[in-house]
């Protein structure tokens, strides 16, 4: 079995040199959106998070803003994907740049540069391998990233063993320098 059979087929996460599987999302708009696609614009990041509720979700979102100019420096485009629904991810990023954050160069932003996805059918969580039970919340999504380049084939993988493991935005600028 190749290696991108083992990642759309057995519900394991897709390994490096695997093809994402071909699912779509939704924008906090309802608007359909295809991972593939999206991953025709260059390299991106496909960060999975657990929900609005998670704090340790809003740490790796606020800080990944904090220093997105890095990250895009970097040829990144960040997409966060969870399994609310829109309306939820739409409140939730409102929420947030309602709050705004501190940039490094002490200047605040209140507008976040990245889109927020939904996976409320979770089609991709388990297309993926991601999908977790919680007693509280149901069917969610484990922590993870995934650097995707143009040919949708994974350059980088990090799935989190628990809710608390993240890739920080030092491990993702390091993780990005490594693809050719």
């Amino acid at each position: 079995m190749s290696i991108i059979m083992q990642a759309v087929d057995s519900g394991r996460p897709p390994l490096v040199g695997a093809r994402i599987p071909d699912v779509s999302v939704f924008d906090t708009e309802g608007h359909t959106v295809s991972l593939t696609q999206l991953a025709q614009q260059g390299l991106m990041v496909f960060v999975f998070y657990q929900g609005q509720w998670c704090p340790w979700c809003k740490a790796q979102i606020t800080t990944y803003w904090r220093y997105y100019n890095e990250i895009l420096g970097a040829g990144l485009k960040v997409a966060f994907i969870s399994v609310d629904t829109p309306d939820v991810s739409k409140d939730y990023r409102d929420r947030l740049e309602e709050t705004g954050v501190k940039l490094p160069n002490k200047e605040r932003s209140n507008k976040i540069p990245f889109p927020f996805l939904c996976d409320p059918d979770r089609r991709a969580t388990q297309a993926f391998g991601l999908s977790r039970q919680s007693r509280e919340r149901g069917t969610i999504s484990k922590p993870s990233v995934f650097l995707v380049n143009k040919e949708s084939v994974v350059t980088y993988a990090k799935v989190g063993r628990d809710y608390a493991d993240r890739l920080s935005h030092y491990e993702l600028l390091e993780a990005g320098r490594t693809i050719e």
